[in-house]
């Protein structure tokens, strides 16, 4: 996408002034979608290892702190940093979610995957046990319901 930036978007414009926004807001994107796919593969770690709830806090923090008042920063423009407009946006999207991967990445070097997995047998048998425990008449009803079934 980065290469092709241009003849994507002359495919849904072909004005100039739309063109001087686009070009420099898709170099941005397609930086932004690496970060984005490394994040995804790092989320579905995390969620294995059932840390979901740690990996949702870090990303809500890092939309809320660095993603939010950065793209009104490169967005507008602050001090000696020039306005950027739609590409700020972007490049401040790639800024948070590039500490967002590196967040996820020393959560996951820091895991113990042995007590992990051995978390997840625990909850498995857990459950099974429940399930083994259920209630008497739910096993009247699935056995009254099992000879009218035919």
């Amino acid at each position: 996408m980065c290469n092709f930036r241009y003849y994507v978007a002359y495919l849904y414009s072909r004005d100039p002034a739309v063109l001087s926004i686009l070009c420099p807001a898709l170099l941005a994107v397609s930086v932004f979608c690496i970060f984005d796919a490394m994040q995804a593969c790092q989320e579905g770690v995390l969620r294995g290892c059932a840390l979901q709830g740690r990996a949702s806090t870090y990303k809500l923090l890092a939309m809320l702190l660095i993603r939010l008042p950065l793209g009104y920063v490169f967005a507008f423009g602050w001090g000696v940093i020039p306005a950027m407009g739609v590409p700020g946006i972007w490049w401040a999207s790639v800024v948070g979610m590039a500490i967002t991967c590196t967040a996820y990445g020393l959560i996951i070097y820091r895991c113990d995957f042995d007590k992990c997995a051995q978390a997840a047998l625990d909850r498995r048998e857990k459950e099974e046990k429940l399930k083994a425990a259920s209630s008497p008449l739910l096993k009247e009803e699935e056995a009254a319901g099992a000879g009218a079934a035919v």
